[in-house]
């Protein structure tokens, strides 16, 4: 059986912000690597250092790991020091707090660990069909919840959603509330894509369009820069800076010799 290889890329867009607050980092060696991405909220102090911070502590976590260590255990530690570590700058600034999201994957020998917390998401396109991994972290991830069992009026409900997209789970709280993650791996398949992306790109472009823009690229670097020049090609007049990482599931492809004695 053929390895699966992962080819990961990203590209990130200013958008019409004064400050580029997205950060992203990838490590990639055959059939193995990790890929993040963090979103500094702009609202609280040192949204740039939060999210920048948050992908070097993860990055340089992932170096010396110990090969026995599982990734859910990885990255819930992870978390931890993130945490610790935005919490720590927020509170030297004159707001005291600062956050960031962080979306995370983590592949090796076809197998596919993620971790999320905030608003970034986790996409899948297989077989033509496009599944969101994770969940939004926000106050209409609670409202919807009290709607479920009844313990929130319509009228309430419709009244509180103005405030829906505040998030309730971030990167910087001293204690996440919410996370997403897979304690069991994931099965990767050929011709599979990963999209980790911050809400400067999917509350542009809608999960059609995105579908749309996988299906006719090629390689990971060429998905990244179609997706980030649809975004741009959209000029919204308030664009959020936009991060996406594309990541290309394939089969590893034998050299000549190995062909001969096949």
């Amino acid at each position: 059986m053929k390895k699966l290889v992962p080819q990961m890329a990203g590209m990130s867009l200013l958008g019409t912000r004064q400050e580029q607050q997205d950060s992203f980092g990838i490590i990639q060696e055959k059939d193995r690597g990790i890929a993040v991405v963090c979103d500094g909220m702009g609202g609280l102090s040192f949204g740039q250092q939060a999210s920048q911070g948050a992908v070097s502590i993860l990055l340089e976590r992932y170096h010396n790991k110990p090969k026995e260590c599982p990734f859910p255990d990885f990255f819930q530690e992870s978390l931890e020091y993130m945490d610790e570590y935005v919490y720590k700058l927020g509170r030297s600034g004159t707001q005291g707090r600062s956050g960031t999201t962080v979306v995370a994957v983590a592949i090796e020998e076809g197998k596919l660990y993620w971790l999320s917390v905030g608003d970034s998401r986790l996409y899948l396109l297989r077989q033509g069909a496009l599944l969101c991994a994770t969940q939004d972290h926000n106050y209409r991830l609670l409202l919807d919840q009290r709607r479920e069992q009844g313990t929130i009026s319509p009228q309430e409900y419709e009244r509180e959603m103005e405030r829906g997209n505040a998030l309730v789970s971030y990167i910087g709280m001293k204690g996440i509330s919410l996370m997403d993650g897979n304690p069991s791996p994931f099965l990767l398949q050929a011709q599979d894509t990963l999209l980790l992306m911050s809400d400067g790109v999917y509350r542009v472009l809608s999960q059609d369009a995105i579908r749309t823009i996988v299906e006719s690229s090629g390689s990971a670097s060429e998905l990244a820069r179609h997706l980030c020049e649809r975004v741009e090609q959209e000029s919204r007049p308030n664009q959020d800076n936009a991060t996406v990482i594309a990541i290309r599931i394939e089969e590893e492809q034998g050299n000549e010799a190995d062909k001969m004695q096949q």
